[in-house]
């Protein structure tokens, strides 16, 4: 399968064990995906949320993911397809699937990286520069077995700082010591769930990947619940 720069696919199984699982909370993946709202997972509900790229080929994606249900639909130019997270079987189907494990990678990596099976090792401060200015943030390396996922053995350098705020990270394809820089920007908060709002290329002044068109609804109550800046 040819892999493209913004497509990062990984097991299903992140996913599925997402409302149940328990997390160390000692682990620094898991103190940033508490930062970003894990432990109110289990009341989500419904979350939507559209990737989209802007590229040569630009990509809006509509998603609506049914939490409770382990349903997803994706939409494209009005046109909708459902899977069953659990019983995934037809060729169309598993490439929505694929394309939505991809996309949620995106959106909420933070639980991600806490649902899947990296292995995370803290490397401690470091200095980054974004945008032209040097930034003091904490690097965590996560790096996914060689035998899972559909891209198996690929890292990522992460870099937090003191508020959990994820500063941009390095996309490592198959662990090589070299990757692409993105700096995480326009962090948003639609619930209890943190977020990023767009993913910049380094140098870029706009986003390469953004995540729009959010909106969540908690068990128990229909309203929506939209995103909004955090300070």
């Amino acid at each position: 399968m040819k892999k493209q720069p913004f497509l990062i696919f990984l097991s299903a199984a992140c996913f599925l064990a997402g409302s149940t699982f328990a997390a160390d909370e000692t682990k620094p993946e898991v103190e940033l995906a508490e930062a970003h709202g894990l432990k109110n997972w289990s009341d989500v509900e419904v979350i939507d949320f559209t990737f989209s790229v802007d590229g040569k080929k630009p990509v809006n994606r509509q998603w609506s993911w049914v939490v409770q249900d382990n349903t997803v639909t994706r939409t494209i130019n009005g046109e909708s397809f459902t899977i069953d997270l659990e019983a995934i079987e037809t060729k169309e189907g598993k490439a929505v699937h694929k394309q939505f494990i991809n996309d949620s990678f995106w959106f909420l990596f933070p639980f991600s990286i806490v649902w899947s099976n990296p292995e995370v090792t803290d490397e401690g401060a470091v200095e980054i520069e974004i945008d032209g200015e040097k930034v003091a943030a904490n690097k965590l390396t996560a790096v996914w077995p060689s035998d899972e996922g559909y891209t198996p053995g690929d890292a990522y350098d992460l870099f937090v700082d003191e508020d959990h705020t994820v500063l941009g990270w390095i996309f490592r394809r198959g662990n090589a010591p070299e990757g692409k820089f993105f700096a995480w920007k326009d962090e948003m908060q639609a619930g209890p769930i943190r977020f990023t709002g767009g993913y910049y290329p380094e140098g870029s002044e706009k986003p390469m990947i953004s995540m729009v068109d959010v909106r969540i609804k908690l068990a128990g109550n229909d309203e929506w619940m939209l995103p909004v800046p955090r300070p």
